[in-house]
């Protein structure tokens, strides 16, 4: 894979992941943070590495 050797691949990034949505302004949501996957580039953060030239890049213009 093409990212692991770029300038804007960053990994062990933290991910937001919803466990329990609010259902209202007044509540609270359940989260947890994952380690995932961002691009400096075009921002995309991703939990799969293959997803993440989809949203754009710079060194293939996007898969």
């Amino acid at each position: 894979m093409k990212c692991y050797g770029c300038d804007n691949f960053q990994d062990n990034y933290p991910i937001k992941v919803v466990d329990i949505p609010a259902l209202s302004f007044m509540d609270n949501e359940v989260y947890h943070f994952e380690d995932g996957f961002h691009c400096t580039w075009n921002g995309s953060t991703e939990s799969d590495v293959e997803n993440l030239p989809k949203n754009g890049c710079r060194c293939t213009g996007g898969e």
